[in-house]
């Protein structure tokens, strides 16, 4: 599959940051690069009999941040995912904090 079927971006219409993202250091992103820096050749995530480790995550999650923002995902977007629960899943979901978008999981069955 191709990143580009994985996700729908849809512009927020408010936020209560005004798409800002947090310069201070304390948030998600950053508790995350100090994990892969520690850890960085442990596993990170296990999916069937695929492993990944800190490392290779922190460098998969960063091409998919970079596809997102080449396809128009900004800081204060939101991104739908429309996934089950799963390795690729979870990668979308840090791709989405990195750039500074938050992701929303999206049930297929509704």
């Amino acid at each position: 599959h191709r990143l580009h079927t994985l996700f729908v971006p849809v512009r927020a219409t408010a936020n209560s940051n005004d798409g800002r993202v947090d310069s201070e250091g304390t948030g998600l992103v950053d508790a995350w690069r100090a994990s892969a820096a520690r850890h960085g050749d442990r596993i990170a995530l296990i999916e069937g009999d695929r492993k990944i480790s800190y490392r290779e995550l922190d460098a998969t999650t960063d091409r998919y941040a970079a596809e997102l923002m080449a396809l128009g995902v900004s800081a204060g977007d939101r991104v739908g995912l429309l996934l089950p629960r799963s390795m690729c899943c979870v990668m979308l979901m840090l791709a989405s904090a990195k750039i500074g978008a938050a992701y929303v999981p999206v049930d297929g069955n509704l």
